[in-house]
């Protein structure tokens, strides 16, 4: 969750209350995104009061909310929601009801039921925030990646641990993929896929090693084959960039590489995750780099032979 925003009791800078009723893309907010919503927003949990209005929606969806869209959220203001659902007073026989316009009677008192249980339930169904990934919170973060997914977190450094946490519900559906490469690595990294490349194997044979069919070992398929090797694993070659220098010498060394592989192995086949190749276009090949033009502690203007600069005429796609 995002950190909660100090509310102000200046309406000139307070912000504003959001729009919970008003449907949109054909949904409409119910009372665990609602809550969500304003806790994120820096309401305090004592100022929200939820009131049930009976049935007539699917259950749990915000019919009512005061005050109205964009009002200043001050420390002072009261939050009410109506929440579609069955109240309190609906567990009680139909007999003991008692309901009055202006008396406190059955009615009202089990109406201050309604909000500490909406909120309790709110609580159970996320779990009593136990597994709720944040980035202000490793141990929570940590806790879904191995208790949820059974991953062990120190594969990557920790700074890692909350990219990972978003990617793991995701990866059901882009595993396997090109999109899962781009999507990984864009989002633990920050690193740009620009291609993704397979690679046919091939194991050579012998020269020493050929033979004419219709003497002895000689039958196609069986113990022969049609030309000078034999079609071996794939292999998968991943080009990164545009990048910066300074980026990726942030993403050089072993240990780096090994978080790479790491995250390779979660979104590749087994058999492709072995032996990724990685090639990296760094700077701009419309102005490459050259000696002695970058500034005192300016990384980014450096020239590195090899990385982002060449000898000779400027190549038109060279990889590091």
């Amino acid at each position: 969750m995002s950190k909660p925003v100090v509310e102000s009791d200046d309406e000139s800078v307070a912000i504003g209350m959001p729009d919970l009723v008003r449907a949109r893309r054909l949904a409409r907010q119910t009372i665990d995104s609602a809550l969500t919503t304003l806790y994120a927003l820096g309401v305090d949990d004592s100022r929200v009061v939820i009131e049930s209005v009976g049935r007539g929606w699917e259950p749990g969806t915000i019919v009512e909310q005061s005050p109205e869209p964009g009002t200043p959220l001050t420390g002072r203001t009261r939050v009410v929601l109506k929440v579609a659902g069955a109240s309190a007073i609906d567990s009680l026989p139909f007999a003991m009801r008692d309901e009055d316009e202006y008396e406190f009677r059955s009615d009202r008192l089990f109406a201050l039921f309604d909000s500490p249980l909406a909120k309790l339930a709110y609580r159970v169904r996320r779990g009593g925030d136990y597994f709720v990934a944040s980035p202000d919170d490793m141990v929570r973060t940590r806790r879904w990646i191995e208790e949820i997914f059974q991953l062990d977190a120190e594969r990557w450094s920790e700074e890692r641990w909350f990219a990972i946490a978003r990617l793991l519900p995701a990866l059901h559906r882009i595993a396997g993929r090109e999109l899962a490469l781009r999507v990984a690595f864009r989002l633990v990294f920050s690193l740009p896929v620009e291609s993704v490349t397979m690679h046919a194997g091939m194991v050579k044979l012998t020269t020493g090693g050929t033979t004419a069919l219709g003497v002895s070992n000689a039958r196609l398929g069986v113990d022969a084959i049609a030309g000078t090797g034999l079609r071996d694993e794939a292999s998968v070659e991943v080009r990164y960039g545009p990048i910066d220098l300074a980026m990726y010498l942030a993403h050089t060394g072993d240990s780096a590489r090994r978080e790479r592989d790491e995250l390779y192995r979660l979104v590749l086949p087994m058999h492709l995750a072995r032996s990724v190749r990685e090639r990296w276009r760094v700077g701009d090949a419309s102005q490459p780099a050259r000696v002695g033009g970058a500034s005192a502690g300016a990384n980014e203007d450096a020239a590195v032979l090899g990385v982002n600069s060449y000898l000779g005429a400027p190549p038109q796609r060279r990889s590091a």
